[in-house]
């Protein structure tokens, strides 16, 4: 088990013999960029935000880092299942909301340690 850019890279750089499968009805690691509040430069971040978002970053990290992009017109990675192909775990956001305290409870207890 690995991240799908890892193995994917190290197959087509020849390092590994490796096959990427994301199994159905998973989740999907997902990067992220924030704004941190109250930061010294808010403008500078917002712009650097605002600039990760371009089609030129994707595509490079797409291209590069075998990630599938955040916008529609930069193509799936090299290597990587179609995202239409993809079938993701259905995520009901209120109903983690309004659970949160309960699965945490819950994990601390059967793995916390």
């Amino acid at each position: 088990m690995m991240w799908a850019h890892e193995g994917i890279g190290a197959r087509l750089a020849n390092q590994q013999p490796l096959e990427t499968i994301v199994p159905p009805d998973t989740a999907f690691e997902i990067g992220a960029v924030s704004i941190i509040k109250g930061g010294p430069n808010p403008e500078g971040a917002k712009a650097y935000v605002d600039f990760l978002l371009t089609r030129t970053p994707q595509d490079i990290n797409a291209r590069y880092g075998f990630r599938y992009a955040v916008r529609g017109d930069v193509p799936v990675p090299t290597g990587a299942t179609p995202f239409e192909r993809l079938r993701f775990v259905r995520y009901d956001r209120q109903w983690a909301i309004d659970n949160m305290a309960r699965v945490r409870e819950r994990w601390q207890r059967e793995f916390g340690r």
